[in-house]
């Protein structure tokens, strides 16, 4: 074990700043003290706690597994990965929202593909007006669902 100096240079080398949050599975800033915050959420009233758990996983998951890292360098929002309807409507689900357990097999700038060797599909970026038709009411992140 070395010195506190020691500890200290590799966390500058690491790029941890004083007072800055940690990085949470190589996702860094607030997004970073978002998830660690969904993490022990609990359900906002009204939503089933079952069905609430299953997004925490499948959000966490995407996250943990660098997915959401890859999908945020390649263009994808916060809202595309961990947002939703703010009545909890088909007018808008996130990636985390839409996964319901599924594994991601691969991802680009436009479509998650997801399943196992039984059955595929995708989660097509934009589709469904995700948010993007100035009609409906603008989607939340996930730590605030709920919570206003």
């Amino acid at each position: 074990m070395g010195s506190w100096r020691d500890l200290a240079a590799q966390r500058v080398g690491d790029g941890a700043i004083e007072g800055a949050p940690a990085a949470y599975h190589g996702i860094t800033g607030e997004l970073a003290s978002h998830l660690r915050d969904l993490e022990h959420m609990p359900a906002p009233r009204g939503v089933n706690r079952r069905a609430w758990a299953g997004v925490v996983t499948d959000a966490l998951r995407l996250a943990r597994d660098g997915w959401a890292r890859s999908a945020l360098a390649l263009g994808w929002t916060e809202l595309d990965l961990f947002g939703v309807g703010p009545n909890d409507s088909w007018e808008f689900s996130g990636l985390a929202v839409w996964l319901a357990g599924r594994p991601i097999i691969a991802l680009d700038a436009r479509i998650a593909f997801v399943g196992d060797a039984q059955c595929r599909s995708f989660f097509n970026r934009g589709g469904w007006a995700h948010g993007r038709d100035e009609g409906l009411a603008a989607p939340l992140p996930l730590w605030r669902f709920g919570r206003s």
